[in-house]
């Protein structure tokens, strides 16, 4: 049996098959009608939905439940889940973050045995999307929140829109710790700017909660533009999000 698990982002609609609890196929819907005839190759049987994006919801909803006659479980913040939500506002708490904190709690305790999950024990979700989000999950299974910062885009955008002068750079204009131009110089601030909070959170995390093992999961588009400047070990998962809308699901169902 095939469950459908979507997360519908800012910027696109990610799509996953899961077939008894195994990732098939991952799926990018663009646009503002995506088609679901790639359901045509994967008829399903469940359907999960994390959404960012409150005007695409019911949408993409309604689509799935003409395509296949499913109706989608759609993620909340009364949903029940794996994680122990340690938040003052919990309900704020972007359904994305949790997810992907989901899919890093999963993937750890496939890896690891229960023994070896203690107060020493940290595990991490980092998505680079349009946002930067980073999740601390704590012993036993308690999310207890993050950061969440301007993605790699969204400040080169910034500094490009908002003056007179600097122009939109990419991340070839990257060339080292300090630029030599003014397109190295934007690219190098932005690029030390996104590193740099990371390390700093990480170093930070390890001496409040006096941790001695950290796991730490990244994901997301703007992974692959800075995955050369992280200096801290991490496992890159395409479909970290998904998981996690999968394992929330199977708690749920």
């Amino acid at each position: 049996m095939n469950t459908l698990v979507c997360d519908i982002g800012n910027s696109v609609i990610k799509a996953g098959i899961y077939q008894r609890n195994i990732f098939t196929k991952k799926f990018l819907l663009k646009g503002n009608n995506p088609d679901l005839n790639f359901l045509d190759d994967y008829p399903i049987s469940y359907a999960a939905v994390s959404s960012v994006v409150p005007d695409k919801t019911e949408e993409l909803k309604q689509k799935i439940e003409r395509k296949t006659g499913v109706v989608p479980f759609l993620i909340d913040h009364t949903s029940k889940f794996n994680l122990k939500i340690n938040y003052r506002t919990p309900e704020t708490v972007g359904i994305d973050r949790i997810c992907s904190a989901e899919g890093a709690l999963d993937i750890y305790l496939e890896e690891n045995t229960e023994t070896l999950y203690n107060e020493g024990t940290g595990i991490i979700s980092i998505d680079f999307g349009t946002a930067i989000t980073l999740n601390f999950i704590h012993y036993n299974k308690i999310f207890e929140g993050g950061i969440i910062a301007p993605g790699l885009h969204m400040m080169a955008s910034a500094l490009n829109e908002k003056t007179a002068q600097l122009p939109l750079v990419s991340a070839s204009d990257f060339e080292g710790i300090i630029g030599k131009s003014t397109p190295s110089s934007i690219a190098a601030g932005i690029f030390n700017a996104a590193s740099g909070m990371l390390e700093k959170t990480i170093k930070g995390l390890i001496n409040r909660y006096s941790l001695n093992e950290l796991h730490i999961f990244t994901t997301g588009g703007g992974y692959d533009y800075i995955k050369n400047y992280l200096d801290f070990e991490h496992s890159f998962v395409d479909e970290l999000v998904l998981r996690g809308i999968n394992a929330i699901y199977n708690i749920n169902r």
